[in-house]
């Protein structure tokens, strides 16, 4: 394409000294070589030259050129935009996918901090349910122990008034026993309770 341009240039040069442009006086056709003058030979040599001419082949040449390079470079452009989209839906998808496992995530988080809270008032009831219990059974066992105080009081009595008091004695000491026996129990149920609730929370 440069080489065509200064080719053209040249020839324009060349066309300007033998004043062959347009509002150009016309060189004279003659026979002889006088100034002015240039044989019809010569002018046909001239017209009939490939650049200097000024053929339309060169520019249609250049016209085919440009738009190969249009085509190559819209081909160029075309396949960059597609790139960016697959790049972009890729990056959406993933998006997506974090957005989710995020969602998930603060889902369990909220999950684990209700278990959590649901442990530590279960762990508060079971202490104070514990302390109950504990003082109940200082109670009977305070009861317990003037139950014994009272059947040795009666045993020093008459024998038939101490009977009837013995008795009533011990029908309260045994109702006595089987309630603190009942305490007990459910003292140590609340304790494996209470360790277990404490291990849990641990874990969490």
């Amino acid at each position: 394409m440069a080489e065509e341009g200064r080719a053209l240039l040249r020839n324009f040069r060349l066309r300007q000294q033998l004043k062959l442009l347009p509002r150009s006086q016309p060189i004279g056709i003659g026979t002889a070589g006088t100034a002015g003058t240039v044989s019809l030979k010569r002018l046909e040599e001239l017209l009939s030259h490939r650049a200097f001419g000024y053929e339309s082949e060169s520019f249609e040449s250049f016209e085919a050129a440009n738009v190969t390079l249009n085509d190559a470079r819209k081909t160029t452009l075309q396949g960059q935009l597609q790139d960016l989209n697959a790049t972009k839906e890729a990056e959406m998808l993933q998006f997506q996918e974090v957005e989710m496992a995020a969602q998930s995530l603060q889902q369990e988080m909220a999950k684990m901090v209700d278990e959590h809270e649901a442990l530590t008032r279960q762990r508060y009831e079971l202490w104070a349910r514990q302390k109950e219990l504990a003082d109940e059974t200082l109670r009977l066992q305070a009861v317990l122990a003037d139950l014994d105080s009272d059947a040795q009081v009666k045993n020093d009595q008459p024998e038939s008034e101490g009977n009837r008091s013995l008795a009533k004695t011990a029908e309260r000491l045994k109702l006595h026993h089987l309630h603190l026996q009942r305490l007990l129990e459910e003292q140590k149920l609340l304790q494996q309770q209470l360790g277990s609730a404490e291990h849990m929370a641990l874990q969490r």
